[in-house]
Parts: structure tokens; sequence; C-alpha cells
């Protein structure tokens, strides 16, 4: 999708919800530029994310021709890894302020430069997006906790191929979209109904949490809500 198709939606997003602008903690995105762009001018008082399963793609593209010895290494000092015993040990982008990563950077920049320039140079273009959307006093601001999880975009993307099938993969109108995202949820709200009352395809996982359908249709709308 272009930046305009992205800007439009987030503008009919805050209309219908005006709070959102200010009150919105972060967003996150796989890094693709058009709708970081327009989610960024959306939500400027935002807290960015970057997707690290993305960006550790990335960085893997970019070491393809480098030997596997050298590569897991980079990949390790950047990313972190757990040891044989199950600890896991910090990265670069573990570090809690810009100039802590600045520093842990220096002391292997070097090293990596050694292995490849051409990927210490790419990795330099990088660091911007790193400061501003992917160490742990970002994710922390962002509400991923203390010490922060990191950020994944797997679970929206998997929204996505949803999406995606609901439109048949075709392009349509925004009022279009619009009107089949409002089915999608009500779909969405017909599953969980047939759910807890024991009459769809899924089922609860704690099944004290089931009703009845005489007990569903019983509460009222604001108690459906908090269910």
């Amino acid at each position: 999708m272009t930046y305009d198709v992205f800007s439009d939606f987030i503008y009919c997003i805050q209309k219908n919800c005006p709070s959102l602008k200010q009150g919105l903690r972060s967003f996150g995105t796989d890094g693709e530029k058009a709708l970081e762009k327009a989610l960024a001018e959306g939500f400027p008082d935002s807290a960015k994310l970057r997707c690290m399963s993305h960006f550790r793609n990335n960085v893997k593209e970019h070491l393809k021709d480098i030997d596997a010895e050298s590569k897991s290494k980079i990949i390790n000092q950047a990313f972190g890894q757990n040891d044989g015993d199950g600890v896991y040990k910090e990265s670069l982008l573990d570090a809690d302020s810009a100039e802590l990563f600045q520093s842990l950077y220096e002391s292997v920049r070097d090293g990596w430069r050694e292995i490849s320039h051409s990927f210490v140079s790419w990795f330099d273009s990088k660091i911007p997006t790193i400061k501003e959307s992917m160490l742990a006093n970002v994710r922390t601001a962002a509400g991923l906790g203390s010490p922060p999880a990191k950020f994944y975009t797997h679970s929206s993307e998997s929204n996505n191929h949803v999406i995606k099938h609901k439109e048949r993969y075709r392009e349509v109108s925004l009022p279009q979209f619009v009107q089949d995202m409002k089915e999608l949820r009500k779909d969405y709200d017909d599953d969980f109904v047939k759910a807890i009352t024991g009459r769809g395809e899924y089922s609860m996982m704690y099944s004290h949490l089931e009703l009845s359908t005489d007990q569903w249709f019983n509460l009222t709308l604001k108690q459906r809500v908090i269910c």
C-alpha cells in the first residue's frame, strides 16, 4: 500500500476515536517505510517500535556471503543468545540508552569491519532506527515491561493474512474496506459468543468461563463487554 492509503486509514481511525492521537502509547511496524511515516505523522507522541524478527532477517541478508561462524557471532552480539544453561546473554539491542548502545557498538565495530566492511556501512545507516525504535528503554516506554520483551509483528501479520483473504487479495476502495472490516469484526464477535456458550467450532481454554446460552443472553450489554 502507499503512504496516501495509510494516511487516509489513520485519519479515519482518529476521526472515529479522537482521543487516540494523544492516548496511543506506542505503535510498531516491520520497517515498511510508507506505513512507518504515516503512523509517525499521525501519532507523533507515541513510541515507535520495530519488529526484531524482520530486522534480524535484514541483518542475515546483509551477512549472506559471510562464513557461518562469523555470521553467528555478529547476530548473537546484536540480538543476544541463550547459553547452554538457559542463561540469556544480553546484546547491543538490550542497551537501555542510546549512549550505552553506542558505547557497546564501538566495542565490536572494528571486529565486524574485519569481517565485512559493507555490512558495517549498512548497519551504521540503521543506527538512528535502532536507537529510536528497538532499544530496551524504548520498549519499556512502549509498555513491554522491565526488562522489556522484544517486539514482533507475527500476530498482526496473521491478521493481515485474514484481511487479505476477506478482500480476496484484491484492491478495494476505502469505504468498502471499512465495511468489510466491520463484517470481519462481527464474525469474530459471533465466534466468541458461540465459543463461550459451547455452540461453535472453537471452545474456551478454561471451561469454568463457559456460559449456557440462557446465561449469556440474560447478561446486560455492559456485562457482555466485560466478558
